[in-house]
């Protein structure tokens, strides 16, 4: 699992347990950085280069696009903030109702999340976002 670098080097390495990775989906009027589907749920990631002060507003943001993924997909979307610059610390902070995670702790917070999907339901999840996001 990789503990640093980019989101899309982090889900490639979790690749091979399940997880899979949607860059820039447009999500009505807005461009998601990434949705990531895999045994532990489907996530909107808001991708902040930001290492240090997390603003209120990358919070709501995550929640607003997380919530039209949602309705879209008729399926909960978990929002998070993913931090590019390095922190001191790695593990997932709770911040205005999301998960703030560095993306050095990024592969970390998703094994964590459990196995909530089978790969049969990954695979549902994922067409029903792509009939979603092609509307």
């Amino acid at each position: 699992m990789s503990e640093g670098g980019s989101v899309e080097s982090v889900i490639a390495g979790l690749g091979p347990v399940g997880w899979e990775l949607l860059r820039r989906p447009r999500v009505g009027a807005t461009c998601a950085d990434h949705v990531v589907l895999g045994p532990g749920g489907a996530f909107l990631v808001v991708l902040h280069p930001g290492g240090g002060t997390v603003r209120p507003e990358w919070a709501d943001e995550a929640r607003a696009v997380a919530s039209a993924l949602a309705r879209l997909t008729r399926q909960p979307v978990t929002p998070v903030v993913v931090l590019e610059r390095a922190t001191e610390w790695r593990d997932a902070r709770r911040f205005h109702g999301v998960d703030v995670v560095p993306v050095g702790g990024l592969a970390r917070y998703l094994v964590a999340c459990g196995h909530v999907l089978a790969p049969g339901e990954i695979l549902v999840l994922r067409e029903a976002l792509r009939i979603a996001l092609a509307a």
